[in-house]
């Protein structure tokens, strides 16, 4: 596999002659799907496991006008307007069963998504998705320097913005085939570094092998585009609350004595944290679904102890059995014939941590439920959840094209980019099997299309340093609008040891990040939050306590997600207003991020610089660095110091946060009691609050754990903020439903103010207010509350 290769036009053949079929299918919502069958150059399909919902926009109009020609032309239409168009003699090309679909190049369009890509506007981009073990494939030199591509994760999702007729476009398209998909932005061929040939203007998607099937997606919006390809995909169902808090892992941890060192250090320093991670050396001899008896002799009850001190213990899972005749997992794998052959139909060998190892062939269903077994006994040691690894998969120095699937009958390239996919399934239902009604928790280091329906993804191994820590934003960000909307890096780097300047800075960087774990190698410096100077411990603890604070907003954007698709982590484009454009490029911006609707970030993103320029957009934002309101669009300049960070909180935003009852030193966190932050500007007076997105919040309380609220055990209100004509701020609160009981709301104004009025279901009630603090982010924020008795709803 030549990873910086793909195919090009050139050898393609574009004849009207093939005897191929195209059909474009309208499922609804401006969504097609555009399907091509030839038995003879794809006999057995695509070979895609993706578990995508077609039917997901059935029920939802369509203005969208599409046709396609019998030479593979797809004409897409809005209005009387061209948005989508193959290229003319040249759209669909074969060449064996490699295929491509080819659409011109007007020079004024920017493009997104691919996945887990370095950086976020891909125009100009060459590109294969093909999951890889970055460590083992790339030399250290470009994995230091972030120039490894491909990456753990292939989603061949390709998002295009183009003005047509001075109006916003956007395109999205989902390739729907496993066999090594590649992308071409408009980059030029040629001999790499020393001539370059511009070709015709084109750009193209296609696969080596596998039927083509590609969903299209058409919207005036990023977030209609995005939504849709979550949708299709499969939204991510709300994980348990604890996923979301701080997690502390590294490779190297192995007994109980260390990770009960580790829980005591965190509550002896009062920084609260949810998950201890084992990497692999807790397992007997690198053997999976194993406990080494040294380090944890008491088997289950060392476990059981653990996680009765409040302690979630997730422990590593990796695909390869150990060859081992005396082992009952391996005999039981051989007698049911589970795994992957080769040609000869002997079991495939591969060298990873066990030694010989072979490997489950999760493309059978089978298969897959033999692993949900293995899982399911494995959890009744008491463990809350797993981290699937070395799932891209990695062989070690054996040839991945020795690896077949389905049996043998598969070749190796049908089934590469879904291996995860499977494991994730299987690991999830493992799961489910264990604690039925609760909800699982999956991390996965590959994933594939429709994987957000079954796990998280971090973004592998990264380094410590400060190339690493400025990728990681951009990185997210392409996850999160290709259908990975639960991600994040680990903190602050894997390899390498982090200096405490850079500790500081990527933990102010990343405490937002939908997922948010420390996590390190075996041969670098501990580097848990106390293992730097005081000052560090300082700033590190505060910023994951402002994680903790900011948990119930957190959450009610994963509730939404769940919804509506919509990402939790969104670039600054996706809420572009025209202003916006016309003040600045927002395409190509990716050093900050919104963290749904009502606040974005813009951090530091060196662990030397304190000042950076920002881009404000349209509205009136609170600068909760400066204490003061900044009206955009504009762009610029903000100074930090080594507490603090660029965060900004559009205005009228009402964020819940975690509750004045609950020690902010713990990371448990009750749902239905929670401060309500207002962000009202004096001055600003208006009308109240409409149900409409971006004029209001729902919030959800639940159990945090439980499958129940699918079945209405939970409790949600709609609530919104604003200025009265006479100047008095007002929080406007209506019950959705209360099946979790009633939540006890603690309103605090930033700001100072005398007078608030709460309206809770028509009921209006006065309440002279306070003056107070909120700790965030580093700074102490100015607010006026109602005081002890809570606003119950």
């Amino acid at each position: 596999m030549y990873f910086h290769k793909i195919p090009t036009p050139y050898n393609f053949s574009f004849s009207k002659n093939d005897e191929s079929t195209f059909i474009l299918e309208k499922l609804g919502g401006d969504v097609f799907r555009l399907s091509v069958t030839n038995l003879q150059r794809w006999p057995k399909g695509s070979y895609s496991q993706a578990v995508l919902e077609d039917q997901a926009f059935s029920r939802e109009d369509s203005r969208v006008k599409g046709t396609v020609t019998a030479d593979g032309q797809v004409r897409l239409t809005l209005q009387g307007e061209v948005v989508l168009e193959g290229l003319a003699d040249q759209a669909f090309g074969v060449n064996g069963s490699q295929w491509m679909v080819c659409f011109p190049l007007d020079g004024d369009e920017g493009f997104f998504g691919m996945g887990e890509k370095q950086g976020f506007e891909r125009s100009g981009v060459r590109t294969q998705f093909w999951n890889t073990d970055v460590f083992g494939d790339f030399s250290m030199k470009e994995v230091e320097s972030g120039q490894t591509d491909p990456m753990y994760v292939s989603l061949p999702v390709l998002i295009r913005r183009k003005i047509v007729d001075g109006c916003i476009r956007y395109t999205g398209l989902v390739v729907n085939n496993p066999c090594a998909p590649f992308m071409n932005t408009g980059a030029e061929e040629g001999i790499f570094a020393f001539q370059n040939i511009q070709p015709d203007p084109l750009w193209y998607v296609g696969a080596q092998d596998g039927e083509p099937e590609i969903y299209v997606i058409v919207d005036e919006t990023m977030a209609g585009v995005v939504s849709k390809i979550q949708r299709l995909q499969g939204c991510t169902p709300l994980p348990p609350l604890w996923a979301l808090g701080h997690h502390q892992c590294r490779w190297g941890y192995k007994s109980q004595e260390q990770l009960e060192q580790v829980a005591q250090g965190y509550i002896r320093h009062g920084i609260p944290n949810d998950g201890l991670w084992l990497d692999i050396e807790y397992m007997r001899g690198y053997r999976v679904f194993t406990l080494e008896e040294q380090g944890f002799p008491g088997g289950s009850d060392a476990i059981q102890g653990l996680s009765n001190q409040g302690n979630r213990i997730i422990p590593i899972l990796d695909p390869g059995i150990k060859r081992d005749e005396t082992w009952d997992v391996y005999r039981d794998g051989v007698s049911r014939n589970i795994f992957c052959k080769t040609q000869e139909d002997l079991d495939y060998v591969g060298f990873v941590w066990p030694g010989i190892t072979v490997f489950p062939d999760f493309s059978l269903p089978e298969v897959r439920q033999w692993w949900a077994d293995q899982v399911k006994k494995f959890t009744g040691l008491g463990f809350s959840g797993y981290w699937i690894d070395m799932n891209d998969p990695s062989t070690g120095s054996s040839p991945l094209e020795d690896m077949r699937f389905n049996h043998g009958a598969d070749n190796h390239m049908t089934y590469h980019n879904q291996y995860a996919l499977g494991m994730a399934q299987a690991t999830r239902a493992g799961l489910e099997l264990a604690h039925p009604g609760m909800r699982p928790f999956v991390l996965s280091r590959s994933a594939f299309l429709s994987s957000s329906r079954y796990s998280a993804v971090w973004t592998g191994d990264n380094v410590s340093n400060d190339h690493h820590l400025a990728g990681t934003i951009a990185i997210s960000l392409s996850l999160s609008v290709s259908g990975i909307p639960f991600n994040g890096p680990d903190v602050p780097g894997f390899a390498g040891d982090a200096s405490a300047e850079l500790m500081r800075a990527w933990y102010k960087a990343g405490f937002l990040f939908p997922f948010f774990r420390n996590h390190n190698v075996l041969s670098s410096a501990d580097q848990e939050p106390w293992t730097r100077d005081s000052l560090t411990l300082e700033v590190v603890g505060e910023y994951i306590k402002s994680r903790y604070r900011l948990l119930p907003y957190i959450y009610s954007l994963f509730v939404h997600h769940e919804k509506t698709g919509e990402p939790i982590m969104r670039p600054m484009v996706y809420h572009e207003t025209p202003g916006d454009s016309a003040e600045f490029d927002l395409t190509t911006l990716d050093n900050q991020y919104y963290l749904g609707f009502w606040i974005f970030h813009a951090p530091i993103l060196t662990s030397r610089d304190t000042e950076r320029s920002v881009r404000i957009p349209t509205g009136a934002w609170y600068s909760i660095l400066s204490g003061s309101w900044i009206s955009g669009p504009r762009q610029v300049s903000v100074k930090t110091t080594v507490h603090t960070t660029p965060l900004f909180f559009r205005e009228n935003a009402v964020i819940p946060l975690r509750s004045p009852e609950e020690d902010d030193r713990s990371p448990r966190i009750d749902l239905t009691s929670i401060t309500l932050l207002f962000v009202p500007r004096a001055g600003r007076e208006g009308d109240p609050p409409s149900d409409r997105p971006g004029e209001s919040l729902v919030y959800h309380a639940d159990d945090g754990e439980s499958q129940d609220y699918l079945q209405g055990d939970h409790s949600e209100f709609q609530v919104g903020g604003y200025i009265r004509p006479d100047g008095v701020p007002a929080l406007r609160i209506s019950r959705i439903s209360s099946g979790f009981g009633p939540v006890r709301v603690f309103p605090k104004l930033v700001g100072h103010w005398s007078v608030l009025e709460v309206v809770v279901d028509g009921i209006s009630h006065s309440y002279s207010l306070t003056r107070g603090v909120v700790s965030l982010a580093g700074v102490e924020v100015a607010v006026s509350h109602i005081g002890n008795d809570p606003v119950v709803v």
